[in-house]
């Protein structure tokens, strides 16, 4: 397949004003959480996208980078899995067991020749995600559980782990169990790392775009956010806000997709 070098996408960043000064965790910052039921506003700007499948491109990592692409084409019950979730357009409760029943204790391949095994698979974790060009909106019923979540149109990432709902779901260990590199702490010594799988199902009409964290100012530009989950996950009353991150642009940073990507 003929791979494109790079492309150019609007991408949905924190807006300035959005920004504070975080009072619980000192020298960081934080993006308001709008009130309940506002729409999130974000700041487009156009930047330049560069494709994985570029045969010019040095690979990226998932160690360096944060992220890469692995091949699942060959796990056979996963492939079939899949295969039902796409001709069904959702991901029913049969379904949902044959996903995490195909995925768990498989072994991922990484470009370095490393393995990344499957340990575990949080409990409101699959999501299946539609999304029209132009980030036209065709979940007409809204988000429901599983299904009918629109495309992702902010440049964020999950899960903020000394934050809610790591801190209270691991009596505060997170920190201590899970590889991570956050504006106000680092763990470059475990093996066990908090990721999200991404497989693209139908044609892709938005690819997802991944920022080279190399090339990010975690103090500068990544920004503590309380993301509201009560509308599409089934939370106690004290868990309904996740604590993830969102960022402010800057010229440095790079982004990168991958072009030739299936199920």
């Amino acid at each position: 397949m003929r791979t494109v070098a790079r492309v150019e996408a609007e991408l949905g960043f924190a807006r300035p004003d959005q920004v504070v000064q975080d009072h619980e965790r000192a020298g960081m910052l934080r993006a308001r959480t709008e009130e309940r039921g506002a729409p999130e506003v974000w700041d487009y700007r156009t930047c330049a996208v560069h494709d994985m499948a570029d045969p010019d491109a040095a690979p990226r990592h998932l160690d360096d980078a944060g992220f890469e692409a692995v091949d699942i084409s060959e796990i056979v019950d996963l492939q079939a899995a899949l295969a039902q979730v796409a001709a069904d357009d959702a991901i029913t409760e049969t379904a949902d067991v044959a996903l995490r029943s195909a995925l768990q204790g498989v072994t991922l391949r990484l470009a370095d020749g490393r393995g990344l095994r499957v340990d575990y698979i949080a409990d409101d974790g699959l999501i299946n995600r539609r999304g029209g060009p132009n980030r036209l909106n065709v979940n007409l019923g809204g988000a429901d559980g599983r299904n009918g979540h629109d495309a992702a149109v902010g440049i964020h990432a999950d899960q903020d782990v000394f934050g809610v709902p790591l801190r209270k779901l691991m009596d505060g260990t997170a920190p201590e169990v899970f590889r991570h590199r956050t504006p106000d702490g680092t763990n470059d010594d475990s093996s066990t790392f908090l990721l999200n799988l991404w497989i693209p199902i139908q044609q892709v009409t938005n690819p997802l775009v991944f920022m080279d964290r190399r090339t990010l100012d975690q103090q500068r530009h990544q920004l503590r956010y309380g993301l509201p989950v009560e509308g599409f996950l089934d939370r106690d009353e004290d868990e309904r806000v996740n604590d993830i991150w969102k960022f402010l642009p800057d010229p440095d940073q790079e982004f990168w997709f991958r072009s030739d990507m299936g199920p």
